[in-house]
């Protein structure tokens, strides 16, 4: 599990997911935006690689035989962006192309992720909730 940090940059070897800079002028400059998050919430660098560090701890989880993963380092992780760990979980499953690898395209006519964020309705936390909610509109 390596995450490679450039200066505008942040990738995951393991996670389909990036976080990278907003550098053009305007209030939020210097912030970050994490692939699986609303584009409207911006974050600190070290909360980008928390956020990095989730969704690689979720997915190797995810592919390990048991399909277990350290849930009290990924709650550590989420707390630092705002989430819980099914949060991020759900997040992470909105972007999923819905096929094992990743690598094959929607059938023709089909739109890639239409109708999933139906999926997500968290009510436990209003705040991510509302993000989506406007992330729709």
């Amino acid at each position: 599990m390596a995450i490679i940090e450039l200066e505008w940059l942040l990738t995951s070897d393991v996670a389909h997911e990036v976080a990278f800079r907003v550098d053009v002028p305007e209030r939020n400059r210097g912030q970050w935006v994490l692939s699986y998050l609303p584009t409207t919430r911006r974050l600190t660098r070290e909360q980008a690689l928390a956020g990095l560090g989730l969704a690689e701890l979720i997915l190797i989880g995810l592919r390990s035989p048991g399909g277990e993963f350290d849930a009290d380092i990924a709650a550590l992780h989420a707390a630092v962006i705002g989430l819980t760990v099914t949060e991020a979980m759900c997040l992470l499953a909105l972007r999923d192309t819905g096929t094992p690898d990743g690598d094959e395209p929607p059938e023709e006519g089909e739109t890639p992720g239409a109708g999933r964020a139906v999926l997500l309705r968290p009510h436990h936390n209003r705040g991510i909730a509302g993000e989506l909610r406007g992330a729709r509109r």
